[in-house]
């Protein structure tokens, strides 16, 4: 056998922070990851005999992305805490309700439920039209074309980076900016970094460590201002009540949400097709925000198998017996713990993938 490693760090540069075109913002990391998908899928092509691709992380993106949109050969395919929402490979998966902004929360719970009005179902607005591009703007179903490649999902319920948001997450992520900090470094990271987008501070720009000003949980201030909204900062809308009277027509060019980037909104539908079309990738890192658990901490469909790796049976031993949840395995434990640790799951690993020989 024969084993290539490909080390991503994601950054657009790399180079030291200092000297070089270099960003930690995730949602500048995801649109990488999807930019680098294209290079990792000719390289598998390349390769002869059975290819078994793993990825963790924020790699899952440009694995599953280099599978599904450009024709990677793979017969296996490991995700390993994979940092990418649940509908991107099963689109019929529930949203978790923690996954909406606070602010947003009255229009999902209205009675009828106003969710036409948020940003991750706009693209809703163009069923009739499946082949307009802005329709393809959604993170359901994304991966949902996996060839004849096998998905192999190693999650984890101790998981502390993709794990299921509490319900009081955007008020702790509030104090952020006063200095708090979680108990475990990376906590709730992939679940802020969705409910971030569009929240931006104007003089913030897209953000230079983390969230945007493009649609996301932002509203359109200049589209349904309320009488109340020179007092708030990311604009108070027209009342849940009043939402129920805006046409779908209206919403394709003025949204209820942050209305940016404004080429996606013009009265030119060229314009507006052309830029969902050029800009689809880009949108989703930055602007669409996932309604679903992540695929790293959280058992989903649309895989051939599915793993808990914080099973007892998937270790030997434990080495961590210090910090919070010491013997949960957590986003990164595949490779920071020792391999004596980790040997089971290796093992279970080249069972399901048919690799030969046993783990030494």
């Amino acid at each position: 056998a024969a084993f290539h490693a490909i080390h991503w760090y994601g950054f657009k540069s790399q180079g030291s922070a200092l000297i070089s075109d270099f960003s930690p913002n995730y949602h500048v990391n995801v649109e990488n990851a999807f930019a680098t998908a294209p290079a990792v899928a000719a390289y598998t092509r390349a390769l002869t005999g059975q290819v078994t691709l793993a990825a963790h992380s924020l790699g899952n993106m440009i694995a599953s992305s280099a599978i599904c949109h450009h024709n990677a050969r793979v017969d296996d395919y490991i995700l390993l805490n994979p940092a990418v929402p649940l509908e991107a490979y099963h689109a019929q998966t529930d949203p978790h309700p923690n996954l909406v902004h606070p602010d947003w929360r009255p229009y999902v719970n209205a009675t009828p439920s106003q969710e036409r009005l948020l940003c991750s179902e706009w693209y809703t607005l163009f069923e009739s039209t499946p082949e307009d591009p802005r329709y393809k703007l959604t993170w359901r179903g994304l991966f949902s074309d996996k060839k004849n490649t096998r998905f192999h999902q190693f999650y984890s319920t101790g998981e502390e980076v993709v794990n299921n948001p509490p319900e009081s997450l955007w008020e702790i992520n509030l104090t952020l900016e006063n200095g708090l900090t979680f108990e475990t470094p990376g906590d709730y990271a992939w679940a802020t970094q969705e409910l971030w987008k569009g929240r931006s501070y104007e003089l913030w720009g897209d953000g230079w460590f983390t969230g945007s000003r493009l649609m996301g949980w932002g509203f359109n201030r200049r589209g349904y201002e309320h009488w109340l909204d020179v007092f708030s900062i990311f604009g108070m809308p027209t009342p849940e009540e009043a939402g129920r009277d805006i046409a779908n027509a209206d919403l394709i060019r003025k949204p209820f949400f942050r209305k940016r980037p404004a080429e996606l909104f013009s009265d030119n539908d060229e314009i507006a097709r052309n830029y969902a079309q050029t800009h689809r990738f880009r949108l989703l890192a930055r602007a669409i925000p996932a309604r679903t658990s992540g695929a790293g901490g959280t058992a989903g469909s649309g895989f051939t198998t599915s793993t808990d790796m914080n099973d007892a049976e998937k270790r030997n031993g434990w080495f961590r017996v210090e910090g919070k949840d010491p013997e949960n395995w957590k986003h990164s434990d595949i490779r920071n713990m020792p391999f004596i640790n980790v040997k089971p799951l290796f093992q279970q690993i080249m069972t399901q993938c048919n690799l030969k020989g046993n783990a030494p």
